[in-house]
């Protein structure tokens, strides 16, 4: 008997409209680490030279929509008109972009345009040296190149060129190899995967588990391009990665380690019903029925609303002669009544 797999493809953050205005960016700007709110955020756009103008929330966010697919000169000015931060490669694309901000320990005299993330520590009334502003102007030119990297990444992925997203990512991780953003792992595991290049998305999956979880644990080293990092969300990337790995196993005949993949995901996992799903199908195949049950059992527990979870578990049951399965079969057709098991569900049950 078959069993779907489920294969949960991440994409960079983008949704596709038409038109020219569909590009949009946000993000969140701090300083030392803390929210910079009420701050002028100018965007221009170089090759026609509009403006779109916007403000930081207090808590340091900021949003901006409608804006047309270019590229833009970004300035942030603080509350009496001082440029605190410049970059001239701000990439818009379609869909709204996330770009947080660290922005640098102002000077005495009022800022420094195109001044790089702080480090940390120091005075802050200390005049930063023209080494100090060049390398600034470095990082911001280097940002300009990762967000662009990120740009074709996104558009590749949505076209499904996998072989150009591959490296598009490749070429990411590899100029900030230091990042905390596990996406970009997962999102380089899928387009290997998609490739077919197993070793390669196995590999790139176990370095996006090990980031995700130093981020999930709060153990992540300091990331200045990306100061606000979500551990819950870390947490449940971990757990979509362990599972890509187990889809690649069963793709590949590996059914032991597509299990301990499966197991470690629903272990990790905040929501782990598909890798329980997925273990339950594995052991109802291998027509270990004790196994299957319980696993689904599992997985119907984390989201009541997975009906083929109840199917499997209702056949594991039978199988079993346990009388809790005319229970899980009759919530299978509650909840899918014309779907792709009802036949046998309702051959299980004594019912035309």
């Amino acid at each position: 008997m078959l069993f779907a797999v489920v294969l949960s493809l991440y994409c960079l953050p983008a949704h596709a409209q038409s038109g020219m205005l569909s590009g949009g960016i946000k993000g969140k700007v701090t300083q030392n680490s803390e929210p910079a709110g009420n701050l002028q955020m100018v965007f221009t756009d170089q090759a026609i030279g509009h403006q779109y103008k916007t403000k930081t929330e207090k808590n340091g966010d900021f949003l901006s929509v409608g804006m047309r697919l270019s590229t833009y000169k970004l300035e942030i000015i603080g509350p009496n008109k001082e440029i605190l931060y410049t970059n001239n490669r701000v990439n818009v694309g379609q869909g709204v972009s996330d770009f947080p901000i660290e922005l640098a320990k102002p000077e005495a005299s009022g800022g420094v345009a195109g001044s790089a993330p702080a480090s940390g520590g120091g005075n802050s009334n200390k005049k930063m040296s023209k080494e100090d502003i060049a390398k600034g102007n470095a990082d911001n030119a280097k940002l300009g190149n990762l967000n662009e990297l990120i740009k074709q990444a996104q558009t590749d992925m949505q076209a499904q060129n996998w072989a150009d997203a591959d490296k598009a990512l490749t070429q990411l991780l590899a100029a900030d190899p230091s990042t905390t953003r596990w996406e970009f792992y997962k999102a380089l595991g899928d387009s290997q995967r998609n490739e077919g290049k197993v070793d390669e998305s196995l590999q790139t999956y176990d370095k996006g588990v090990q980031v995700a979880q130093t981020v999930a644990a709060g153990t992540a080293a300091k990331d200045p391009r990306n100061p606000n990092p979500d551990p819950a969300k870390a947490k449940a990337g971990a757990g979509a990665m362990l599972t890509s790995e187990g889809n690649v196993y069963v793709q590949t005949g590996k059914i032991d380690q597509a299990i301990e993949a499966f197991r470690k995901a629903a272990e990790i996992d905040p929501n782990p019903a598909v890798p329980y799903y997925n273990l339950c199908a594995l052991s109802f195949n291998a027509a270990k029925y004790e196994a299957a049950a319980s696993a689904c059992e599992k997985s119907t527990a984390a989201d009541p609303t997975k009906a083929d979870a109840w199917f499997f578990k209702g056949v594991a049951q039978n199988k079993l002669n346990n009388p809790a399965a005319n229970d899980a079969l009759n919530k299978y057709l509650e909840l899918d009544p014309s779907g792709i098991h009802s036949a046998q569900a309702k051959q299980l049950l004594g019912q035309k």
